[in-house]
């Protein structure tokens, strides 16, 4: 018996996350997930990224582009055991209080 495994690409076209505050463990535990395009998201209002895409290995390609960190006061593990990230579309970092873990989690991905 052969397994064909399929992983899809995301891709949010039209989410409006315009309002969002809290995206504390959005993506946590998605094992399977490849790659993720998130160019789209408004991340202007949103202050707790924790955990946000921890624990996601297969994730090769993720695209942040767009995203706004400005409010954001937690990011504390965001990119905790993505151990196949390859390709990683970034934003600026606001340097929240506290997050020089994340910092060098960024730099050793």
């Amino acid at each position: 018996m052969m397994m064909i495994k399929i992983f899809k690409i995301w891709t949010f076209l039209t989410s409006d996350t315009s309002n969002v505050t809290n995206m504390r463990t959005m993506f946590n535990g998605m094992s399977k997930l490849t790659t993720l395009n998130l160019s789209n998201f408004d991340t202007s209002n949103v202050t707790n990224m924790f955990y946000m895409f921890s624990s996601m290995p297969s994730l090769t390609t993720l695209n942040l582009s767009s995203f706004d960190t400005s409010k954001v006061t937690s990011m504390d593990s965001m990119f905790r055991g993505m151990s196949s990230l390859a390709t990683l579309r970034s934003f600026q970092l606001p340097y929240p209080t506290g997050q020089k873990y994340e910092i060098y989690v960024l730099w050793h991905v």
